[in-house]
């Protein structure tokens, strides 16, 4: 949650720098450089002699922070602060759209994320989802009968490495509705490592992940290639979290499914069933694939997305690029 972050700063400021009167922070990875970079071809860096280009800015950006490093250095600030200096420097040999395109692209895909002091300017990105914050597991309106489901994956580096770089998934959701009207969901992630070995700054990554879902849900099982993960942690307060120690050694793949159940998510009559799959900031993109089961004594009557239809159940492919809700409107007899 960036809004959390981005308070947590303003507090280490104050401490450290007596520094208090803020009207706003940013937050920008380097995906979102390299989409800026795209925009401008290359440039020129003086200080480090270096030619810096979408493709090779994060190596370089890793070399220079891990070459003879040592305790207390300051050559990954000094990088990206030459870098920084020469992007403005640059920019007004930028191509303007693609620069407008870079920025709205890096928004939308959560790779910056914007917080302002000012309520009345802030509303306006939260509405884009363009502050970064964890979204409230609550209903988009005010409907009667609204079930809200709530799907938040995301991962803690801890192997000292930049393995989450090299790092490629693939997410799926069984959504089955029985006749009684619980939901039981089967989420299955496909995560490939793709360092070539060992070497930094690829590696093993080692990932403390966590997977926030509605409060309410009922763990039923958790599995790493087929086997049970038996010890994972757990915590409730406006979600509930689950969170596990896992390994994926280069040019490794591993499958973690979880099945969790929400009971008597719907009832009879009309009501909504919402489902929110929000992305981490700083991620990749991922192929999303969801299969919703319908009963025979429940009716779809609407739904803000295309999916194809056969039979008793609803396919969707999409891509999780940002934060994404989907609304189903149904009728249980």
């Amino acid at each position: 949650d960036f809004y959390e972050n981005y308070n947590q700063a303003k507090e280490f400021l104050n401490l450290e720098l007596g520094l208090s009167d803020f009207s706003g922070g940013f937050l920008i990875t380097t995906t979102a450089i390299q989409n800026i970079l795209e925009a401008m071809n290359e440039i020129y860096i003086p200080d480090f002699d270096e030619t810096i280009n979408k493709d090779n800015f994060y190596i370089k950006t890793q070399l220079y922070s891990e070459e003879s490093f040592f305790p207390g250095s300051t050559q990954k600030k000094s990088f990206l602060a030459s870098l920084t200096r020469q992007l403005f420097i640059e920019l007004e040999n930028a191509s303007f759209p693609k620069l407008l395109t870079a920025l709205n692209k890096s928004l939308d895909e959560k790779q910056i994320s914007l917080i302002f002091e000012d309520e009345n300017i802030q509303g306006t990105y939260d509405s884009q989802y363009w502050s970064g914050k964890k979204i409230s597991p609550t209903c988009y309106a005010d409907l009667e009968n609204c079930t809200v489901d709530y799907i938040f994956p995301y991962d803690a580096n801890l192997g000292v490495n930049k393995a989450n770089f090299f790092i490629n998934r693939h997410l799926s959701l069984k959504i089955n509705i029985n006749n009684e009207g619980t939901i039981v969901n089967e989420l299955t992630m496909l995560i490939n490592n793709e360092s070539q070995s060992a070497i930094f700054p690829g590696g093993t990554y080692k990932n403390y992940m966590q997977i926030d879902l509605p409060r309410r849900a009922i763990i039923r099982n958790l599995t790493r290639n087929g086997v049970l993960i038996e010890n994972f942690d757990e915590k409730v307060d406006d979600t509930k979290t689950i969170g596990f120690l896992t390994e994926i050694p280069p040019q490794k793949s591993i499958e973690i499914k979880l099945v969790y159940a929400l009971q008597n998510a719907v009832t009879n009559g009309e009501g909504t069933y919402q489902l929110i799959f929000q992305k981490q900031i700083g991620s990749k993109n991922s192929d999303l694939s969801i299969e919703i089961k319908i009963p025979n004594n429940v009716t779809v009557q609407d739904q803000n997305f295309n999916p194809v239809v056969k039979d008793d159940t609803i396919l969707y492919n999409t891509t999780l690029t940002g934060d994404k809700i989907f609304i189903l409107k149904l009728r249980k007899n």
